[in-house]
């Protein structure tokens, strides 16, 4: 029933695993959760308990080991993801979490986690703070059955249930950019939570415990965790450059600290760096629900920027013998919220593996301060619509809402062959002066073409003089 659902079954052993051929071959399990009971009374029985299961699932079934260990030694991240155990939820639990992470990563543990809210005690605004954060870490689990009440997302009530929801969605939508950044992490080492000094090792800044409560999810993404009962975070520290506002495009300035930002029960802090390319897939439940068509582009031009993003089936071993793609996103443009020529390139997906789309459609939501006068698709202007419902309704075109984020450009292409590269191009104008002229008149200016536009909803213009 639950394959049918698109979900693979594990098991919890706490004494071994003797009947895995028969539980991975014939009853399809894929997953074993190991039990201190069993792997805990030593470095020797961890190390080889992991690597006994995840070779137990793969000397079974084509696909790949999966298991999740409590304890283990420098090693086990090759066989397990590792979790910290057996708490009790609470803000100071998500509190030494944050470097916990930050640390594992350093250790080489990319795939390091821990029971949402714990697995004892915690509160509607702990489950939901702790799930806020772990959205931008590799993997996030919850366990339930231990506490007074089960800790299922939606068991706080309609308010907190929508707020989990929220996130649980995006976590999906962000499965392009972790799964690169996990496959990074399975290259070299690097890992998808990466303490500040990492990122930033010329910035004495993050050389001590100034950052340990922040990180960034890979290059481009800076999170800040509530840790307190608190609708405010302090001490948020931006490395130099511009970092915008996930959540509503306000931009701030580094080498800074931010206090007293507001972040109410429903926001995480996070903060993305301008150049950042963030590819997201269609809105879905689970892995390969729908097919990953359109694929998103969520992009902060500034200077020149590029991300490659990683593909393969999600669940064969085959990406170890070369069936993957790689297609590499390039952002040419001026300093972030500047006029000029943003320059998009979305290169040919270089690879193959089972189940690769020969064609797919994109969307781009470009972070642009300003209405663009044109933007072209390999050269050719596409449709401007003048509301969001007339562009989902188009084949492609776009649509610049000034509202959102404080102006995005929604770009839509077709379906386009994967492997061929296209170009899109956006002429920018920014900086908006509003004058009064018995009522109000909006002038976008662009010394890039020197030319002005005038939008006024009652006011005609036959000519005028610049």
């Amino acid at each position: 029933e639950l394959a049918e659902r698109g979900f693979h079954t594990g098991l919890w052993t706490e004494n071994g695993v003797s009947q895995i051929a028969w539980e991975v071959g014939t009853a399809g399990t894929r997953a074993c959760k190991l039990d201190v009971a069993w792997v805990g009374s030593g470095y020797y029985n961890a190390l080889n308990a992991c690597k006994s299961a995840y070779t137990g699932i793969e000397d079974n079934c084509d696909e790949r080991g999966y298991v999740w260990s409590v304890c283990g030694w420098a090693g086990t991240q090759r066989y397990s993801i590792v979790w910290s155990g057996d708490q009790s939820g609470s803000y100071e639990y998500i509190r030494f979490h944050i470097p916990t992470f930050i640390g594992s990563g350093l250790s080489g543990y990319n795939l390091a986690s821990s029971d949402v809210d714990g697995i004892f005690g915690g509160s509607s605004a702990t489950y939901a703070r702790d799930l806020q954060w772990k959205t931008f870490i590799p993997v996030t689990y919850t366990m339930s059955g231990w506490a007074s009440n089960d800790k299922h997302p939606w068991n706080y009530g309609t308010s907190i249930t929508d707020i989990n929801r929220k996130y649980l969605k995006l976590k999906m939508r962000l499965t392009p950019y972790m799964y690169t950044l996990c496959n990074e992490a399975y290259e070299s080492g690097v890992p998808a939570v990466r303490a500040m000094i990492l990122e930033y090792p010329d910035d004495p800044v993050t050389y001590g415990t100034t950052t340990r409560y922040q990180f960034m999810s890979g290059p481009n993404m800076l999170v800040a965790p509530v840790y307190t009962s608190s609708y405010f975070r302090d001490s948020i520290y931006f490395p130099a450059g511009e970092w915008i506002d996930y959540w509503d495009g306000t931009v701030y300035t580094g080498s800074s600290f931010l206090n007293d930002y507001m972040a109410d029960i429903s926001t995480c802090p996070v903060f993305i760096k301008a150049g950042a390319i963030i590819p997201m897939y269609p809105e879905m439940l689970y892995d390969n629900q729908f097919p990953k068509d359109p694929v998103t582009f969520d992009i902060y031009p500034n200077d020149y920027s590029s991300f490659e993003m990683y593909e393969d089936d999600g669940l064969s071993r085959e990406h170890r013998n070369g069936a993957f793609a790689k297609t590499l996103i390039e952002c040419d443009a001026p300093g972030f919220g500047s006029s000029g020529i943003v320059t998009i390139t979305v290169g040919e997906s270089i690879g193959d593996y089972e189940g690769k789309p020969t064609e797919r459609s994109y969307r781009l939501e470009v972070h642009a301060h300003g209405h663009p006068n044109i933007i072209k698709l390999n050269d050719v202007p596409l449709t401007e619509f003048a509301t969001m419902e007339e562009l989902e309704q188009a084949v492609e075109g776009w649509f610049y809402d000034p509202d959102d984020r404080l102006g995005i450009a929604h770009v839509k292409t077709q379906s386009l062959p994967t492997n061929t590269a296209f170009e899109v191009e956006l002429d920018v104008a920014v900086g908006i002066e509003r004058v009064d002229v018995n009522e109000e008149v909006i002038i976008f200016p662009n010394p890039t073409s020197g030319i002005v536009s005038i939008v006024s909803e009652n006011l005609e213009i036959n000519k005028i003089s610049v």
